[in-house]
C-alpha cells in the first residue's frame, strides 16, 4: 500500500497513457481511409526523400495559396527510413501524439502541483475527444499539427511569466510552423497576439511588448520558405490569389461537393458552428463555451494576466470564426478552436476545488466514453493496402506492356474533385512509372483512366479540364481489374 501511495500518480499516468495508446494505435492502418489528398502529399514527400527541395507544402483550398513545407519535411525522414512504405506515415502520426501525451504527463508527474490528478485527466480528456482521435490516426497538413498545438496553448502562460526573449522568439517560430501546417491557425492566434500587445501596452509593461514584438518575428521567420518560393516565382500564389481572383472559387464554395452550412446571420452561424464543433467534442460546446465564461468570470481574481489574455483571446477567436465563416467550412477548420477552448477550461478548473474540478472532468471522459466513436476503427472504404495491391498487379498487366514515358492519369471517382489519381501515382511511381504533372496533359501521347467502382459514367462521356487538355483520343486498350475499369487512350495528332 505505501508503494501505490507513494507512486499513485504514476500509476494512474501509465494507465491512462496505455488505454490512450490503445486508442491511437488500435487498427491504425487498416481503418484508415485513403483519400486524394494523402496521396498527393506522399508523391511531394517522395520527391523530397529523392533530393528536391521543396519549399512549399500542400495547397490549400483558399486560392492558389499554398501551406508550409513544414509538414513534408516533418514525414520525409519517417518514408526514407521505412523504404517508401506511406503505412509507416500514418503510424508515425499517431506516435507524434502519443510522444505529446507522454512530455506531458512527464511534465506533470515532475511538477509541484498540487492538483495532479486534474492535470492528467484533463489532458487525457483532450486527447479522447474525437477530434484529436481523429487527427491521431490520420495524417495530414489539416490535422497533424494539432498534438505541437496543444503544447503550444498550454504553455503560453508560462512563456509569458518567464519573459526571456529568445525563448520568446523560438516560441513564435514554432507558432509559425503551426500556422504554415494550415492557415486556419491564423484566426487562434492572430487575437491572441493582438491581445497580448494591447493589454501591456495598456500596462505600459515593455518588456512584455518586446517579449511579443519577439514572438511575432519568430512568426514571421517560420514564412521564409514560402516568402522565398514566391521571390523565385514572381509572387505566383499572391497573384493567382488575388488579381486572378482565384479566391473566388472558395469564397463561392465550389472547392466541396457538400460544404456545412453556414449563415450570413451572425446569431444562426454562432448556432451552426456550434453544432458543428459538438460533433467533434461529443460535449455541446455552447455548454464548454459558456462554462468557459462563467468560469473566468469566477475566477477572474485568482488567474494571473497571461492565463486570462489566453482564454479571452480563445473566445475572441471562435467570435471571430462565427463572423468570417460564410464561405465553405470544411471539419478540420473546426478542431483548433474546440483544443483552445479546452486548454482555456483546464486553465479554469485548476483555480477551483480539486474534488470539484475532477468530478467534472470524470463526468466529461464519461460522456466522451459512453459515446465513443467506434466507426473510427471500422475497414477502410478506401484501404491504402488495397490500392497498392492494385497498382502493383496493374503494371504487370498486358495494358502496360505498350506504355509510353509521357503519359498521364484521370481518375473517374463518385466526386468531380479528385480526379487527378494521387492514390495512383505514388504507387506507379515506386514501380518505376512516372506520371507527368497534372499541369501537363497537354503534352502526354497517353492518357490511362481509371474507373473506380462507384463511377458508372461512360468513359466516353466524361467531361474535365484534363481530358480536355490532353485533346482528341483513341482507345488503344482496356480492362477490369479489382472492380476498376481501366482505359489506355492514345493522343490522334
Amino acid at each position: 500500500m505505501k508503494f501505490i501511495k507513494k507512486y499513485q500518480h504514476l500509476i494512474v499516468a501509465c494507465f491512462l497513457f496505455l488505454i490512450i495508446s490503445l486508442i491511437y494505435l488500435y487498427k491504425v492502418v487498416p481503418s484508415y481511409n485513403y483519400d486524394s489528398d494523402f496521396g498527393r502529399d506522399i508523391n511531394d514527400i517522395l520527391q523530397i526523400t529523392k533530393g528536391k527541395i521543396s519549399l512549399i507544402g500542400p495547397k490549400l483550398s483558399f486560392g492558389g495559396i499554398h501551406a508550409g513545407p513544414y509538414y513534408y519535411y516533418l514525414f520525409a525522414p519517417v518514408l526514407k527510413i521505412f523504404h517508401l512504405n506511406p503505412q509507416s506515415m500514418i503510424v508515425f502520426n499517431a506516435i507524434i501524439f502519443l510522444i505529446i501525451l507522454l512530455v506531458s504527463f512527464f511534465v506533470i508527474l515532475k511538477s509541484k502541483l498540487k492538483n495532479k490528478y486534474l492535470w492528467l485527466l484533463g489532458i487525457s480528456w483532450i486527447f479522447v475527444s474525437p477530434f484529436m482521435i481523429y487527427s491521431g490516426r490520420g495524417p495530414g497538413n489539416a490535422f497533424s499539427y494539432l498534438a505541437l498545438l496543444f503544447a503550444l496553448l498550454i504553455i503560453f502562460p508560462q512563456i509569458l511569466n518567464k519573459n526571456k526573449l529568445f525563448l520568446g522568439l523560438i516560441y513564435g517560430f514554432f507558432i509559425g510552423v503551426i500556422i504554415n501546417f494550415h492557415l486556419i491557425n491564423l484566426l487562434l492566434f492572430a487575437p491572441l497576439i493582438l491581445i497580448t500587445f494591447v493589454f501591456y501596452l495598456f500596462k505600459k509593461d515593455w518588456k512584455k511588448i518586446l517579449l511579443t514584438f519577439f514572438i511575432s518575428i519568430g512568426i514571421l521567420i517560420s514564412f521564409a520558405p514560402l516568402l522565398i518560393f514566391e521571390a523565385r516565382h514572381n509572387f505566383v500564389q499572391i497573384k493567382n490569389t488575388f488579381i486572378d481572383k482565384s479566391y473566388i472559387v472558395f469564397v463561392d464554395n465550389k472547392n466541396l461537393v457538400n460544404p456545412l452550412p453556414t449563415s450570413s446571420n451572425r446569431f444562426l452561424n454562432f448556432w451552426l458552428l456550434q453544432k458543428h464543433f459538438t460533433v467533434w467534442s461529443q460535449i455541446s460546446f455552447l455548454v464548454l463555451f459558456l462554462i468557459t465564461i462563467i468560469l473566468l468570470i469566477i475566477n477572474w481574481k485568482k488567474c494571473d494576466h497571461p492565463t486570462k489574455i489566453y482564454i479571452i483571446s480563445s473566445l475572441f477567436a471562435f467570435l471571430i470564426l462565427v463572423f468570417v465563416a460564410k464561405a465553405q467550412v470544411a471539419i478540420h477548420y473546426f478542431f483548433p478552436f474546440i483544443l483552445a477552448i479546452q486548454v482555456s477550461l483546464i486553465l479554469l478548473f485548476s483555480q477551483l476545488s480539486i474534488k470539484i474540478s475532477s468530478k467534472i472532468i470524470l463526468l466529461f471522459l464519461l460522456i466522451i466514453f459512453i459515446k465513443f466513436p467506434k466507426n473510427f476503427y471500422q475497414p477502410a472504404i478506401r484501404d491504402i493496402n488495397e490500392y497498392q495491391n492494385f497498382t502493383n498487379k496493374l503494371v504487370n498487366s498486358d495494358l502496360f506492356k505498350n506504355i509510353d514515358p509521357k503519359i498521364n492519369l484521370f481518375c473517374a471517382r463518385e466526386t468531380p474533385v479528385a480526379v487527378l489519381g494521387w492514390e495512383y501515382r505514388y504507387f506507379l511511381e515506386l514501380n518505376g512509372y512516372k506520371i507527368l504533372a497534372p499541369t501537363l496533359f497537354n503534352e502526354a501521347n497517353q492518357l490511362l483512366i481509371i474507373q473506380e467502382n462507384r463511377n458508372s459514367d461512360n468513359v466516353n462521356s466524361l467531361k474535365s479540364w484534363e481530358i480536355d487538355q490532353f485533346g482528341p483520343k483513341e482507345l488503344i486498350n482496356s480492362t477490369s481489374l479489382d472492380g476498376r475499369n481501366i482505359f489506355l487512350f492514345k493522343k490522334i495528332e
